[in-house]
């Protein structure tokens, strides 16, 4: 089963991204994930206002630092539409298993 979680972004959000305002909310509602906050040591749920603020780019940026462990300076502060980094891979398990984010059900092949 291939996740489809790719398409719920249509551009990139985070330093240099299109930063669209649908795009920034599911990067943010992805963050906001138990599993992803977890692991990058995110200590409260971002407002998933769609909005890239300060809080939302230090948390995808701690997300890269934690999570990602680029080699030193490869950290781009950015989430890519093609490969919505480890998030989506998060995403498709807790939709997979059920869970829904924040109240928004995350859709995968199997749901479509």
């Amino acid at each position: 089963m291939t996740n489809k979680i790719s398409a719920l972004i249509g551009g990139s959000v985070g330093n240099g991204g299109l930063n669209k305002r649908n795009d920034v909310r599911a990067v943010q509602t992805l963050l906001n994930l138990p599993i992803n906050m977890s692991l990058s040591g995110l200590k409260a749920p971002l407002k998933t206002d769609g909005e890239l603020g300060k809080g939302t780019q230090d948390a995808i940026d701690l997300y890269q630092e934690k999570v990602m462990k680029p080699r030193k300076g490869q950290a781009d502060g950015r989430v890519d539409r093609g490969g919505v980094d480890d998030l989506q891979t998060r995403a498709g398990v807790a939709s997979a298993a059920g869970l829904s984010v924040l109240g928004t059900q995350v859709a995968t092949d199997r749901q479509r």
